[in-house]
């Protein structure tokens, strides 16, 4: 694993979307990694103004400099996890985000490591609809589907049908994390996993999780269930030894602390996985000032591209 390189995505590289490896490994979209001349970092693209005002300036909401928050967090920085078929599996922090009372993604600005606005990666919900929605002090969970993305996803059109959608969980950064100990998830609210092409309706997903900030590792054992398959994603050990975890936590606070990202090999035969070895894509972030909600995403494939195969999202609860 290797350590982040910018503030809203895991770096990585080739097309289809940004796939859930490690810490390091985590985008499959070059578009999307800070640094190369087409990345959301470019300096063609950090901070250059566009029509919502959004150009780094110091009157912009969300701007670097410019104070966080978004009903019903409140104020604090704010992030989002999600996962979706040409879009992959990927984490973005410090965002600028718009939600509804119930929950549904409206729009969201990713931020660049500079602490400008990204115009990459600004996607509104368009024409969608919204559907598997949670909502509470600290997270929103859910589904937007049978419609396309507006706004920008480095020049691709996202489009959903009714049995697709882009997975999602916005929700408040914790402030401080604990420097030793463990804590312990059960799930609280999913998204119904989706696969690609929508050629099964979708499923079901639940699991636990522990967080072990003194070894800096997240175990999962998760099932999700989807076209008559159960995936079940495990952490070596699983969730009583995390850790011997393949997923790591970031705690540095000079970069993404809460984020974690891991791949994981699975030995499922399912639609996802024809022919070839699985494998599972998870990311996520830990929510909340006291650590009580915790965002999973995760995408499973065949092709080693986290823009196929089946996505979904998950919030815990401690």
């Amino acid at each position: 694993m290797t350590s982040h390189r910018d503030a809203g995505s895991h770096s990585g590289g080739s097309t289809g979307g940004h796939q859930g490896g490690g810490q390091g490994d985590a985008a499959i979209n070059p578009q999307s990694d800070a640094g190369t001349t087409t990345d959301a970092g470019a300096t063609t693209d950090a901070g250059a103004a566009d029509a919502s005002g959004a150009d780094g300036g110091p009157s912009d909401a969300g701007a670097l400099g410019d104070a966080g928050g978004v009903a019903p967090f409140g104020g604090g920085d704010i992030a989002i996890v999600y996962s979706a078929e040409g879009a992959g599996v990927d984490i973005r922090t410090k965002i600028v985000a718009a939600l509804d009372a119930n929950g549904t993604l409206e729009s969201y600005t990713a931020r660049l490591f500079n602490g400008m606005l990204s115009t990459m990666e600004s996607p509104t919900r368009g024409s969608c609809s919204a559907t598997d929605l949670f909502v509470d002090s600290t997270a929103a969970l859910g589904r937007l589907y049978g419609g396309q993305l507006g706004g920008a996803f480095y020049g691709n059109a996202l489009s959903f049908g009714a049995k697709e959608g882009f997975h999602y969980v916005v929700g408040l950064m914790d402030a401080a994390l604990p420097a030793s100990g463990n804590i312990a998830y059960t799930t609280l609210a999913a998204s119904k996993p989706t696969i690609k092409g929508g050629t099964a309706n979708p499923g079901t997903s639940t699991g636990t999780a522990k967080v072990d900030f003194t070894n800096k590792k997240v175990a999962v054992d998760l099932s999700i269930t989807i076209g008559g398959d159960t995936y079940t994603l495990t952490t070596t050990g699983g969730t009583a030894a995390p850790a011997t975890s393949e997923i790591d936590l970031d705690t540095d606070p000079n970069m993404r602390p809460g984020t974690f990202g891991g791949v994981l090999t699975l030995i499922n035969t399912g639609a996802a996985c024809t022919g070839v070895t699985c494998t599972a894509y998870v990311q996520g972030t830990v929510l909340g000032n006291d650590e009580d909600r915790l965002a999973v995403t995760v995408a499973i494939t065949g092709n080693g591209n986290g823009g196929d195969g089946v996505h979904g999202v998950i919030v815990m609860q401690k």
